[in-house]
Order: C-alpha cells, then structure tokens, then sequence
C-alpha cells in the first residue's frame, strides 16, 4: 500500500480489505516494499482510492471513514452492475459533502466476470 488507503475486494457475499501497511512511497530513498498478491475470484472486484473519499467531513460534520466506506461499497455493489460502482459511489458522496474536496479525488474498481465452470 504504501501510505495509501486499503483497498477492497467485493463480491456478493463479503468485502474485505487488503493490507496497505508501509512507508509511503518518496518519504525514504532507502525504503523497501514487500510485493503481496491476491486474487480475483469470478465476480469479484477490487476497490482502490484516495484518502479523500474517507476523511472529507459531510454536511453533519461526520467523515465516511473506512467503515463507513466498506458499509456503502457492500449497498452499491448489491443494487447495482459492478461497472457502475464507482460512478453509484461517487453520486452518493457528492450529494452528501456541503464542501469542495481539499484533496485530489481518486476512485477506480477492476472487476472479474462471471466465467462458469472457473474458479
């Protein structure tokens, strides 16, 4: 992770986060990363974002927070196609901030298909 926020994998029966711990990166020269590796199950979908998207306060004040975050990805990921996540997310999000972000804003999902007979 390197100082990023965990991202999440998602499918229909769970979400869970991946480890983001570490340096972050350009902080050290002389910092070392471990490589880790997950993967994909048929329909699942990796989450990844910048830390805006939990530490931007809404209109009560409140910050979505991981938890918060992990709550809504489960909700949107069950209504709706995973293409449309981010875009389902980021709605939601922006008509509950009463602010501009302070902070760039970054959201992306990478989705497996449904393939029968794989695993």
């Amino acid at each position: 992770g390197a100082g990023a926020p965990r991202p999440f994998i998602i499918s229909t029966d769970a979400i869970r986060p991946l480890d983001s711990a570490g340096t972050p990166l350009g902080i050290i020269a002389s910092a070392t990363y471990e490589n880790q590796y997950d993967r994909l199950k048929n329909g699942e979908s990796l989450f990844c974002y910048s830390d805006v998207l939990i530490e931007t306060p809404f209109s009560g004040g409140e910050m979505l927070g991981e938890d918060g975050l992990s709550a809504l990805l489960k909700v949107k990921y069950e209504i709706g196609p995973p293409d449309q996540l981010v875009a389902n997310l980021l709605e939601e999000f922006f008509a509950e901030i009463q602010t501009s972000l302070p902070d760039d804003l970054t959201a992306v999902a990478f989705h497996r298909a449904h393939n029968e007979g794989a695993s």
